[in-house]
């Protein structure tokens, strides 16, 4: 019996050893758990710290990660040229005249136009801040700079950009700059993507887009192809074109697309489809009149049109004769859609500039009858009487009746 409470009390012994043990290795794994965990939220906040660092350059806020690439970005900063940037211009000029051998008419560019932007494109040196990009004639220049301006060092430059330094657009967004460059002279916009990477800067793509161009070449790809439609289609987009004067095709088309738009209106008056037939003249009229008389049809004078021939490119204008040919069949489709009045004031001119257009006054007739001024009507139907030749039987009845 003793025996057998020796070996419990034993056993009993070994299970406390056992579980104290247990206990203080759980105490100590505890310990090192929440010691990790301590240094682990202290790296966290460091780094956290370090990614949302703020650095100001010239009162603008830009954030940097710990790789030393934007994160965040700007709209470039223009510098002008006035008592706190004076030293910063005096600096990048002396730098490219004396270190970079630009010959005066590259600096004068440059002092002229004052383009000189703070960027900030990533990659830069220690002890350094920001960026500046510097435009001349032909070459884009990049430096680095300190906060305060006060150290100045060029990095490299691109050439044969030319930007147009009284018309362009520049923005940033991580390493890249973009420059949209417009021409002077057209609506073209030259596209340049330039990219620092920290050892060379260098364009990475150039393109030009001109959409008045682009506007043209389909405009005449549509007449090629008579189609009249299309051509009325694109009538509204032409309205917002850039410098379309700039373009052969603004005097070239008019003429061209007048005729097509006469002889076609002309088939469909033969179907009795005036409104439509209107609708297409009038579509031809406004485009040629909008070039060579500079105004609506409807405000075009006598005196506009008797200068027509002396004003006007020879070789891009019908003649005057088929002109007033032409004028006189808008104001019959006028006519047959029931605008009297303007119908009137076109045929008014038309007689005024050709005195002897046997069917103006037949149609000005029609146009005073329906108007209700039949007196005027038969003064101008006596007329036409007076100047037809041919056979009675060629007369409209309606002539003849409304002259009794």
């Amino acid at each position: 019996m003793k025996i057998i409470n020796y070996i419990i009390v034993m056993l009993l012994f070994i299970f406390l050893v056992g579980c104290s043990n247990s206990n203080n290795s759980n105490t100590k794994q505890t310990d090192i758990t929440k010691t990790d965990i301590t240094k682990t939220n202290v790296s966290h906040k460091e780094n956290k710290n370090i990614k949302n660092k703020d650095i100001y350059v010239s009162d603008k806020t830009f954030t940097f990660s710990t790789k030393n690439t934007l994160t965040k970005f700007k709209q470039p900063i223009k510098l002008c040229e006035d008592n706190k940037n004076n030293d910063v211009f005096e600096s990048i000029n002396s730098i490219l005249i004396e270190d970079l051998n630009v010959d005066l008419s590259e600096s004068d560019t440059f002092r002229i136009h004052k383009s000189l932007y703070e960027v900030y494109l990533g990659n830069v040196s220690k002890g350094m801040s920001k960026q500046l990009i510097a435009f001349t004639n032909s070459n884009i220049f990049l430096f680095e700079c300190n906060y305060d301006f006060s150290d100045i060092k060029f990095l490299d430059k691109v050439s044969s950009t030319e930007v147009n330094l009284s018309n362009f657009e520049i923005d940033v967004k991580d390493n890249k700059l973009f420059i949209n460059s417009h021409d002077p002279f057209n609506a073209a916009v030259t596209h340049y993507t330039l990219e620092w990477n920290g050892i060379k800067f260098k364009i990475v793509e150039k393109k030009v887009q001109d959409d008045t161009k682009a506007f043209y070449v389909n405009k005449t790809k549509l007449l090629k192809n008579k189609d009249i439609d299309g051509l009325m289609n694109i009538s509204e987009e032409e309205k917002n074109l850039v410098k379309p004067s700039a373009y052969t095709a603004f005097y070239s088309l008019p003429k061209q697309i007048l005729i097509l738009a006469n002889n076609i209106a002309l088939r469909e008056s033969e179907n009795k489809n005036f409104k439509r037939a209107f609708k297409i003249l009038n579509y031809g009229i406004e485009q040629y009149s909008n070039v060579w008389f500079e105004c609506d049809i409807k405000d075009v004078t006598v005196e506009k049109l008797n200068n027509y021939n002396a004003t006007c490119d020879p070789n891009n204008i019908i003649s005057l004769n088929s002109f007033i040919s032409i004028y006189n069949n808008y104001a019959y489709f006028l006519y047959k859609i029931n605008h009297y009045k303007e119908a009137e004031s076109i045929l008014i001119n038309v007689i005024e500039l050709v005195p002897n257009r046997i069917v103006a006054y037949v149609n000005l007739g029609d146009v005073e009858w329906s108007l209700g001024n039949h007196g005027q009507a038969k003064k101008y139907y006596r007329k036409y009487l007076e100047l037809i030749e041919g056979p009675i039987q060629n007369i409209p009845k309606r002539v003849l009746e409304r002259t009794k």
